[in-house]
Parts: structure tokens; C-alpha cells; sequence
């Protein structure tokens, strides 16, 4: 059984629990628990999760009956925090890039801004993290994920290198110019701002070419190109995004990658409600406070790093 099985599992039988459904004299409870020795320790995670001090503190501070009448949201606040501490959560409480050491990396809710050697302005958005290497024919990037800003530099000396961006599967190859490229799971999207870029899946195949304004990329299949204003699609390397008739769904998963902690959207209903604006991307909480406003939902702040809308 993976780890994320595990974790599942626990997570299910803690709020059986929780909700007087079972308690851990419960013969299957114990027959699931002492089956692997994974499940032990997932369940442990699971309770450590729910004894932070954040939601201990936050039930503390309210009367018996809000208490009660939170519960609800904190076992949603638990489930959603468990799975975050699981992978990146305690790099995004601390504010550290989400991955391994790379050549470059942004901190959670920072950016990164680097000359490169060849002259090339690299800007790293929250939690991106970019390999750079150097040939005597290539210069390669490699996006392991989030979103990275390139402004081409003139390759000095000798005979022009190329210059291309890996990310997932495709690789990105400049033809003098200013884009950007985000990598979001198996999906790769690329915006240009200046000059032209060619897309090529796996290295081979057709391509896609994108000039100045416009925006593409790869998912099962190149993406559809559409106009890309820049005011609107580079306005993240000036610490904002802009929506327009946006899913508030959507809007929430752009600023959690903004977050130092969690952002919870607890009320499915709101998700699909459509809303516009702009947003500072160093104050996430603000931006959340507006969409509460703009929804007609509630936001409940348990500590400056956990979020919840409802």
C-alpha cells in the first residue's frame, strides 16, 4: 500500500471517529490499523495534524456552541492541511521553494529575479524552480514546475548557442524573444510578450509557433492559441493578477500558490460563481477577504497561515 493510500484511509476512519461513527475500540479500526504498520503511522499523522496548534487555538478562542458549529469546517481544514503536509506543506509554511535544490528557485509568495551568464533576465514566480545548464551548442533551462519569465540575452563569443526551455514534455525554443512558461502538472503553457517561440512535444513532431501576443501550449495535444494581452498576462512579474468573469474556484487555486499556509475553499457553491478584479499577490489574505465580499461567502481566518471560505 502507498503512503497516499494510507493517508486516505486514516483520514477516513479520524472523522468517523470525529463524528461518533466508530471509536478506536472498534474491531475493524484495530484490524485496519494493526494490518501494516503504514496505517499505524498514517493514522498518528492524522491526529498530529488535528492537535496543531493552529486548530486547537482557533476552537479554544470560540464558545461551545460555534465550537460545535465549526467542527465541520475544521475537519475539512484537517483533511485539506493533512494532504498539504504530506507533500509541500511544511516548505509553504516556512516559505521555501517547493522543490529540491535547483540552480534557481522563488520562496513561497516571493519571486526570484537572476542574470543568467549568457545575459538572459530569468524571473521566478512563487515556488518555481529552474534548472540551468550550458553547452558548447545549447542553453537549457529545465522548468521542474510553477511559472519562470525569460528575457533572451545575445549569447556572447563564439558561435550563437540555442536557447530552449524544458518543461514536462515539451521543449520551448526561443527564436529572439521575451515569454513565459508555466508548468502545472502534465500542463504546460506558454505566453510571448516579445519576439516568436516554437513548441515541440517530446522533442520531435510539429511544432507550434506563438509571436508577440499571443498564448499556447501542451496538454494530450497542443493547447488552442489565443490573444494574450501583456498588461493582463505579465502583470504577475509586478506582484498582481487580474481576472475577468474568472470561476472563483479558479481564482482561489491562483492565489493559493501565493500563500504561506492554506487556503480553503469550504462552500462548493461558491466555486462557480464568476468574479473580476485585481489582486496583490504578496497579500493573499486581503484578495480572499475581497472574494468573500464579492461572493456573499464568510471568511474565517484560524491563524494568519490557515484561510477558509464559506
Amino acid at each position: 500500500m502507498t503512503q497516499q493510500q494510507a493517508e486516505s484511509e486514516a483520514l477516513d476512519w479520524f472523522l468517523r471517529h470525529q463524528a461518533g461513527r466508530a471509536d478506536a475500540a472498534d474491531p475493524a479500526f484495530t484490524q485496519w490499523r494493526n494490518s501494516d504498520p503504514e496505517h499505524a503511522r498514517a493514522y498518528a499523522r492524522v491526529q498530529a495534524v488535528w492537535a496543531a496548534p493552529a486548530f486547537v487555538a482557533a476552537l479554544a478562542t470560540q464558545p461551545e456552541a460555534k465550537r460545535r458549529a465549526m467542527r465541520p469546517l475544521m475537519q475539512v481544514a484537517a483533511s485539506v492541511a493533512l494532504l498539504l503536509l504530506v507533500g509541500s506543506g511544511g516548505m509553504r509554511l516556512a516559505g521555501l521553494p517547493w522543490r529540491l535544490p535547483a540552480s534557481h528557485a522563488a520562496t513561497i509568495g516571493g519571486q526570484e529575479v537572476a542574470q543568467l551568464d549568457d545575459g538572459t533576465k530569468l524571473v521566478l514566480d512563487s515556488g518555481a524552480a529552474v534548472d540551468v545548464a550550458y553547452t558548447a551548442t545549447e542553453r537549457r533551462m529545465v522548468l521542474r514546475d510553477g511559472r519562470a519569465f525569460f528575457a533572451v540575452g545575445k549569447d556572447a563569443g563564439g558561435a550563437p548557442r540555442a536557447f530552449r526551455v524544458a518543461a514536462g514534455r515539451i521543449v520551448v525554443r526561443d527564436i529572439g524573444t521575451r515569454f513565459s512558461v508555466e508548468k502545472a502538472g502534465d500542463a504546460v503553457r506558454v505566453a510571448v510578450e516579445q519576439g516568436e517561440v516554437a513548441l515541440r512535444p517530446d522533442g520531435a513532431g510539429p511544432e507550434q509557433h506563438l509571436t508577440a501576443g499571443q498564448t499556447g501550449g501542451y496538454a494530450d495535444g497542443f493547447l488552442p492559441v489565443h490573444a494574450a494581452p501583456a498588461d493582463i498576462t505579465f502583470a504577475w512579474l509586478d506582484h498582481r493578477l487580474f481576472f475577468s468573469q474568472a470561476r472563483l474556484g479558479d481564482v482561489v487555486q491562483d492565489l493559493r500558490r501565493y500563500h504561506r499556509g492554506w487556503i480553503i475553499l469550504a462552500n462548493p457553491r461558491l466555486a462557480a460563481l464568476k468574479v473580476s478584479g485585481g489582486y496583490d499577490t504578496r497579500d493573499p489574505a486581503s484578495a480572499m477577504a475581497d472574494l468573500a465580499r464579492l461572493s456573499g461567502g464568510t471568511l474565517i481566518r484560524l491563524s494568519d497561515r490557515l484561510l477558509i471560505l464559506r
